[in-house]
């Protein structure tokens, strides 16, 4: 990686809203790891490339986070409160649980098309570093955002928007697919793929399906 590479576009997730509260220099750094997460995966997420891409030194670095598992856990903590603000944009945005439910998933999509490889670093335990403490706040969150869904759906049954002859654990698993889907197709893929049409027709058959 090149220590040259231009710094952050301005016009991305975290700097259109101040949504990671925290001050300018930790927002840099979150970045960062994110841009390299998006760009060489995981696995390449070291404090000296942070530091690097930030335009820092690594004793610097130090003084806002002391390990690479800080880092990760900073972009844990980070996504998961932009998944609740979302969450709670859908609610306010939507007359009925199955539009928050609709609108939560495009809110997701557009995380996932800024993102690459940050979805599955969150959904899928097999990417985690082995850190037992990482992976037991990943989990929580998890069983958080689960906990969210399932409500939402249960609320949708109860307006008769959504078919009651399945469960709503069942339905959660079928909505959950949507997110996960398309973010292992997207990582997968060895180029860079417009996933738009799969989404939405994702979101077609879902209906279908769901539909009393």
């Amino acid at each position: 990686m090149n220590c040259n590479d231009k710094m952050f576009n301005t016009n991305s997730l975290f700097n259109k809203k101040s949504l990671l509260r925290f001050d300018s220099r930790r927002s840099q750094i979150a970045e960062a790891v994110l841009y390299i997460m998006k760009n060489h995966g995981v696995g390449a997420v070291t404090v000296r490339r942070v530091a690097c891409r930030v335009g820092i030194t690594c004793a610097a670095l130090y003084r806002y986070y002391k390990s690479k598992t800080d880092l990760l856990m900073a972009i844990l903590n980070h996504q998961f409160l932009l998944i609740n603000e979302n969450f709670k944009k859908a609610q306010e945005l939507s007359n009925s649980p199955f539009d928050v439910l609709k609108k939560f998933y495009y809110y997701n999509m557009d995380v996932m098309s800024l993102y690459k490889n940050l979805p599955i670093f969150i959904l899928f335990d097999v990417v985690m570093p082995d850190d037992d403490h990482l992976q037991k706040v990943n989990n929580e969150y998890k069983y958080s955002l689960r906990n969210l869904i399932i409500g939402m759906i249960s609320k949708a049954q109860l307006a008769g928007e959504i078919r009651q002859d399945i469960g709503a654990n069942e339905l959660f698993a079928l909505y959950f697919g949507l997110i996960t889907m398309p973010a292992l197709i997207r990582f997968n893929c060895q180029q860079n793929m417009d996933l738009s049409k799969q989404i939405d027709a994702n979101w077609m058959l879902f209906t279908c399906a769901v539909s009393r």
